[in-house]
């Protein structure tokens, strides 16, 4: 079982599903995640992705640290 919560995950992250990757993004005081099927979801159903062996692909925007 997967211990990451999609609230836990940065702005930026990709999380990729069976069929679908997602991406968050802010969207004024909550993430939503956009769907490469276009599909608009929120953390409860990249919960849902991540229990059902979803995968993260990215962690942020991937630049946290650089100079």
């Amino acid at each position: 079982m997967n211990d990451i919560k999609a609230a836990d995950l940065p702005e930026g992250s990709v999380v990729a599903g069976r069929d679908i990757a997602y991406v968050s993004r802010w969207v004024g005081i909550s993430a939503i995640w956009c769907g490469t099927d276009g599909s608009r979801v929120y953390d409860a159903w990249i919960d849902g992705v991540l229990a059902a062996d979803g995968v993260v692909l990215r962690h942020g925007h991937g630049d946290e640290g650089e100079v």
